[in-house]
């Protein structure tokens, strides 16, 4: 006779060491993922670097070649056609002084050398700033991207400069994320100050306000540099993207 009642059946539960067992298999896999994103992660960070390096022994070659550095080149147009030409007064200007489209002529004058690959159009994108592949190199970290810049000081001297520390400077590269077809140059943060400081204190000294590598002022980009003084540090208990870094050149 068949009953209405599901018949009962014996049913095993987990034991607690079962259970334990389990979590721990969760925990690894949870830390092997997180472990896997950090080391992939550092790994971008030193190709970048690498990527940096190349760029800036690129640009020296070039310099050495042609007698000026690449962008400002006066005659450029003689040895390629449809090349920008720099002013000749060996920067890289940045700003309203000048030639702005110097940083632009940079990497397309690097292609047409053979010095870098490419084809890069020595021009502003649409909208009148960097559009990476069009007009500058990109990272290999996020949407990083390289652009040749100067303070736009003709002696070199930086002092109360609302983005560069007080110091001298001469050409640098500029490592910095860029938004999509924006009209502005590379100058968006990707790095947190701990990752700056990584980059910083394996390639140089540690500190944002001193040596090769250095950050903006903290005025500038908050909470990357702790301070706009000397012996400023990085704030490494911020975890935000708050970083990108300028590397000065021989």
């Amino acid at each position: 006779m068949k009953t209405p009642f599901p018949s009962r059946r014996t049913t095993r539960a987990f034991t607690l060491i079962e259970l334990s067992i389990v979590l721990v298999i969760i925990g690894l896999l949870v830390g092997g993922i997180a472990s896997f994103n950090s080391y992939s992660r550092n790994a971008r960070l030193s190709t970048l670097m690498n990527e940096s390096k190349i760029l800036i022994t690129a640009f020296g070659q070039f310099q050495d070649r042609y007698g000026a550095p690449p962008g400002d080149y006066s005659v450029a147009s003689s040895a390629w056609t449809g090349a920008g030409n720099g002013d000749g007064n060996g920067l890289i200007r940045a700003g309203v002084v000048a030639l702005p489209l110097e940083r632009y002529y940079v990497f397309q004058h690097l292609a047409l050398a053979g010095f870098i690959q490419g084809t890069y159009t020595g021009a502003v994108n649409a909208n009148g700033g960097a559009t990476i592949g069009l007009n500058v190199v990109g990272g290999a970290v996020d949407t990083s991207a390289f652009i040749f810049d100067h303070p736009d000081a003709l002696d070199g001297v930086v002092s109360g400069d609302p983005l560069y520390f007080d110091g001298f400077y001469g050409n640098l590269l500029r490592v910095a994320g860029v938004i999509g077809t924006a009209a502005t140059i590379p100058d968006q943060p990707f790095l947190t100050p701990k990752q700056a400081y990584q980059i910083d204190d394996k390639f140089d000294d540690g500190l944002p306000a001193l040596g090769n590598v250095t950050s903006p002022k903290s005025t500038a980009l908050a909470n990357c540099a702790a301070s706009d003084l000397p012996t400023a540090t990085y704030t490494t208990g911020n975890d935000t993207r708050t970083c990108y870094l300028f590397l000065r050149m021989p």
